[in-house]
């Protein structure tokens, strides 16, 4: 029988820190099944799903928790079952338009009133080409329940464009 854990980390970026996470799952049998990493504000920092016989599953999570003595700052989690939830619908969402704060927090109050789940957020600031103007550029995936009134949400997020001068395309 196979344990399936899910574990957050971030450290001080150098080199050989994934080798050292990877060693500590692969050294107790266990695979790596997917992941999430990058380099933020100096720190390596992601999310890590491993499969691990359950027999081997507290002693690789205590070896990862000993990982903390060396600059790490670790966290784990059972993998959750999946529950019984609303057929839902994978859209992207892109997102561009000058800096500003608030743009997260508007599109996220959407997201959560329209009963929205945000699957993968990435973001980052740019300069735009000819005015040097920071820009907020994001690509966002979503879940969509399948009871949604589109053409309500479509409208909202165009107002949200409209107030915070962003372009917002739902595809």
């Amino acid at each position: 029988m196979q344990s399936h854990i899910v574990f957050t980390f971030m450290a001080p970026d150098k080199p050989g820190l994934l080798e050292t996470l990877a060693a500590t799952v692969s050294a107790h049998d266990g695979s790596w099944l997917e992941s999430k990493l990058a380099r933020l504000g100096g720190q390596f920092t992601g999310i890590v799903r491993a499969e691990v016989p359950a027999s081997h599953s507290d002693a690789m999570m205590n070896d990862l928790l000993k990982l903390q003595d060396n600059d790490f700052v670790i966290t784990l989690h059972a993998e959750a079952m999946p529950g019984n939830e609303t057929s839902r619908t994978l859209r992207s969402v892109e997102v561009l338009g000058n800096d500003r704060p608030g743009i997260v927090h508007e599109l996220s109050r959407a997201f959560s009133k329209w009963n929205i789940n945000v699957e993968q957020l990435n973001s980052e600031i740019r300069s735009a080409p000819m005015s040097a103007e920071r820009l907020f550029d994001a690509e966002l995936d979503i879940a969509v329940p399948g009871d949604l009134d589109a053409e309500q949400f479509e409208d909202e997020l165009e107002q949200i464009a409209n107030e915070l001068d962003l372009d917002i395309a739902l595809k």
